[in-house]
């Protein structure tokens, strides 16, 4: 199955400075005269969804007006999901303006909810209380203990992310959310387990498919 290449606002410090560090190690090897080797080359080639969610990131991350909100992108395939809260009608179509400028990007949905900032403090609180109550009842119910259940709380709009194994898992866990009190809405985004994710290998394998030395 495919992972959703994910990351946020508040990641992207890491993300720059270790870039940048690397970058920066490439070229003090490079001959006079010869082109340093671009990390983003290499980077792109193996995820192209992972270094669209970080050049969508970099550029929000940049624009003052989206600067300090905990915004969320997710790639699959080239669509881009924008998360999260802003302060205006304005700075929501922004965003999805820049998400819609990054190469790569066939489309953009744009899920931020709106919020004034003089409501932030108790939106965030409810958003909070709401997170909470949601994975302790994720914990405390036996059939989806083992699944792979996450969750994103924005305006009290609950949208559950991750893979369980079955649509009676993922039913199950939409209908918990929608029992918690102070949601509003639920979207259900939780992908199906593949076969070989469900049931392990016989034998541990490394990553090149090596079986590991004995002990």
């Amino acid at each position: 199955m495919r992972f959703q290449a994910t990351t946020s606002l508040s990641l992207m410090a890491l993300l720059l400075a270790g870039t940048a560090g690397a970058a920066q190690a490439q070229t003090s090897v490079t001959r006079p005269g010869e082109r340093a080797p671009d990390i983003r080359d290499g980077i792109e080639r193996r995820d192209p969804d992972a270094w669209v969610t970080v050049q969508t990131l970099t550029v929000l991350y940049t624009d003052l007006r989206l600067a300090g909100r905990r915004l969320a992108v997710d790639t699959v395939q080239g669509v881009v999901t924008l998360r999260g809260k802003v302060d205006s009608d304005e700075a929501k179509a922004a965003a999805a303006e820049i998400a819609k400028g990054i190469e790569g990007v066939k489309e953009v949905r744009n899920e931020l909810v709106v919020v004034p900032a003089a409501q932030r403090a108790q939106v965030d609180a409810v958003d909070e209380e709401i997170d909470h109550l949601l994975k302790d009842r994720f914990r405390g119910d036996p059939r989806l203990q083992s699944e792979r259940i996450g969750a994103r709380v924005d305006g009290s709009v609950v949208t559950l992310l991750g893979a369980v194994r079955d649509e009676a898992a993922s039913a199950r866990a939409a209908e918990i959310a929608r029992g918690v009190p102070g949601v509003r809405a639920v979207k259900n985004e939780l992908a199906r387990l593949s076969l070989p994710d469900v049931i392990p290998p016989t034998e541990p394998r490394g990553r090149s498919g090596e079986r590991p030395a004995p002990r």
